[in-house]
């Protein structure tokens, strides 16, 4: 009975973190608006539900048909089942059932640097590096596509070294249906796929022609959970997108093909410059994660990247064959391989690296190993002042973006007045249009407020608004309104009206300002 009390008292911490972050979470989750995309994600999961429940064929000729519904169809079923009319009822309940899920990924990352390192201090702060990374944080609330695949990764992960040490049916089944349902949130889930395929295929070759078979495991068995993976994951993905049910090879290469160039023309602000998404430089991805990841954890992870390619290049045999060593390789992969094709392919990507975002816990995981490694040189004490550090400069850091730490960069970057928003995509969803909208509730002296029509988020967050006060809000034609609202999209120069209503600033810019026109 000690025994297991002993072995299991690592993970009350990770319940403590977890049972911390939530409580913060649920009393937070309504300060943050709606983002641009998330009436699309939204539709997007109603079509598929209406395809499924009532028969509706809109999804046949759907243009945003090769978008994985994984996530959304749950946040759907869940609005269908708690009865949710109202449009404030249905986002804020988006929005904590998306953080929730969230910080369910956080705990298998501890979970995982548990299994890996056997040090609770390593496994807290593995988990603390993915919860209070700023940008992440605040996405988790109202990005319902890339952060949900972000978990998955970690899900994957942690189930993909349990299959490794067990190798029974029930983990190859249970990871095969992660890995499918991360490729109905995102096709991108297929890197996942291609490292897992890789590593049992040599695994079954090194079995083959070893006479000590790899962990007493025989070829037949390593094809064996490789059949049963790809089967689990092939028929998971199958049934969790609606889009593959007709035709399902047409649709999964015709999704492929879509999303690998994706159909967004237009430009983003990057270091200063108006860059066309057509032709990114090849430093854009790689520039965006180093000014927008906190300083140590981007130390560590780099640290760690090294340790791995060192390691693989002075004992190739040992890193590739040893089953310990292939989890670092494997994470080397699924942090640099989805960066390196986007560059190769001259992929779509914009605001942000968003859309890799599920490259990071595959790099927390080299940072948790760098931090393993390094503390075996006797710098326990120095490497633990400098993690609570920043962890405390973080909290900080948070607590004073909030409710909008997705506009966080680092201090690689400058923050001087302005800077950053005329230099870089700033607070380019518009989840601060709710707090401008909920200022002029409160202090507009009109009944009627009149706002010139500006861009998507604006009249999104009306309704977010309570709702006695949404009918107060009107959109008229510029000549016609009392009101000006922007939050820098496109447009990172002052606007040529004079009177400042209100405006909102962080990291030294104005992330939202409200003019005053009459």
């Amino acid at each position: 009975m000690l025994l297991n009390t002993l072995n299991k008292r690592p993970y009350f911490f990770a319940l403590f973190l977890f049972a911390v972050f939530l409580f913060i979470g649920i009393t937070t989750y309504q300060d943050y608006g709606i983002s641009w995309d998330e009436i699309a994600q939204r539709e997007i999961g109603l079509t598929s539900y209406r395809y499924i429940f009532e028969g509706d064929h809109t999804l046949d000729n759907y243009i945003e048909r090769d978008h994985g519904v994984g996530f959304e169809l749950p946040l759907i079923m869940i609005e269908r089942a708690l009865h949710l009319s109202d449009s404030r009822e249905i986002y804020l309940m988006r929005h904590i059932v998306s953080h929730i899920f969230f910080l369910l990924g956080c705990l298998c990352a501890f979970f995982l640097a548990q299994r890996r390192f056997h040090r609770t201090w390593v496994s807290c702060f593995a988990f603390l590096m993915l919860a209070m990374h700023p940008r992440l944080y605040a996405h988790s609330f109202f990005n319902s596509k890339d952060i949900p695949l972000l978990v998955m990764f970690m899900v994957s992960l942690f189930l993909w070294d349990i299959v490794l040490e067990r190798k029974k049916i029930g983990w190859v089944l249970m990871l095969g249906i992660a890995v499918g349902y991360t490729m109905s949130i995102r096709l991108l889930g297929v890197v996942l796929v291609a490292g897992f395929s890789f590593f049992l295929l040599i695994n079954a070759i090194q079995a083959r022609f070893q006479k000590s078979t790899t962990n007493n495991t025989l070829p037949l068995q390593w094809l064996g959970i490789l059949f049963t993976f790809l089967l689990t994951t092939s028929l998971s993905l199958y049934a969790l997108f609606p889009t593959l049910w007709a035709h399902p090879f047409h649709s999964i290469v015709a999704c492929f093909e879509s999303l690998s160039h994706f159909r967004w023309d237009s430009h983003v602000w990057f270091q200063g410059v108006q860059v066309f998404s057509l032709k990114l430089p090849a430093s854009y991805l790689p520039v965006w994660i180093g000014i927008t990841t906190p300083v140590l954890w981007l130390l560590l992870g780099g640290i760690g990247i090294l340790m791995v390619i060192v390691s693989a290049l002075c004992y190739p045999r040992q890193s590739w064959l040893n089953l310990d060593q292939q989890q670092t390789i494997l994470w080397l992969f699924c942090t640099l391989a989805p960066i390196v094709a986007v560059i190769v392919q001259h992929s779509v990507v914009y605001d942000d690296w968003r859309h890799v975002y599920f490259i990071y816990p595959s790099f927390v995981m080299l940072a948790c190993l760098a931090i393993h490694q390094l503390s075996k040189k006797k710098l326990v004490p120095i490497i633990a002042t400098y993690l609570c550090l920043q962890i405390v400069f973080l909290a900080r850091h948070i607590i004073s973006l909030h409710p909008f730490d997705q506009v966080y960069f680092n201090r690689l970057v400058s923050h001087e007045n302005e800077y950053l928003r005329n230099h870089y995509e700033l607070e380019y969803w518009g989840t601060s249009c709710f707090q401008g909208l909920e200022y002029l509730i409160a202090q507009a002296p009109q009944r009627e407020i009149k706002i010139a029509w500006g861009k998507s988020p604006l009249t999104y967050n009306v309704n977010m608004l309570q709702k006695q006060d949404r009918e107060r809000i009107q959109f008229v034609d510029e000549k016609d309104a009392d009101y000006y609202v922007t939050f820098f999209r496109d447009h990172p120069e002052d606007y040529h009206y004079s009177n400042i209503f209100y405006e909102i600033k962080r990291e030294g810019s104005t992330i939202l300002r409200i003019y005053a026109l009459h």
